[in-house]
């Protein structure tokens, strides 16, 4: 583990956590990022994470999402907390889809789809009329489509009238569908 100590790492790591420092927890943890690190620390750390209360722990996967981790088995499990530690919690969910960070936006739209939340609804409306990316277009359009609101609808068919990126108009489409399927007699 290129100098670090699995044992101490996860000892410290601990120890910040129990003691709400930020600084130290986010300085640790930018080495579950390390390729060299075993899989199974790099998960015992997110796991340790998870035992956090959520007021000091949200911060800390905000801070997570920025970091470019390379193992997918880590990505799917850092979203896996973050769907853990966002259940019941709209407002912050909401709140996090509204703020500029790409990373961050892209992670709870997909959060919001896959938790079929509703009150998310107009505020995914409201990026798929003012976002120029592509990116964020589509994964706008594949959570409302996951949340099957029938109100959607119209956004999702000035999206396809209004964008040239034909993924983009295929997400549409096919969030339109998943709409209309859901409410099909």
């Amino acid at each position: 583990m290129a100098g670090i100590n699995p044992k101490e790492f996860l000892e410290e790591l601990i120890f910040c956590l129990k003691k709400e420092d930020d600084v130290k927890t986010k300085a640790l943890l930018q080495f579950i990022t390390n390729s060299e690190i075993n899989v199974n620390v790099q998960k015992r750390a997110l796991q340790e994470l998870s035992k956090a209360s959520e007021k000091f722990v949200f911060p800390i996967l905000e801070y997570l999402t920025t970091l470019e981790i390379p193992n997918p088995e880590i990505q799917d499990s850092l979203y896996e907390l973050i769907l853990q530690k966002s259940y019941g919690n709209a407002d912050r969910i909401i709140k996090y889809i509204e703020q500029d960070d790409k990373n961050n936006r892209l992670i709870y739209i997909k959060v919001a789809g896959d938790f079929i939340l509703s009150e998310a609804v107009p505020t995914l409306e409201k990026i798929l009329q003012t976002s120029k990316d592509a990116e964020t277009l589509i994964q706008t359009a594949t959570a409302l489509g996951s949340i099957r609101i029938n109100s959607s609808i119209v956004a999702l068919i000035n999206l396809i009238e209004n964008c040239d990126d034909l993924n983009v108009k295929s997400a549409a489409t096919f969030a339109i569908r998943k709409v209309y399927a859901c409410n099909a007699p």
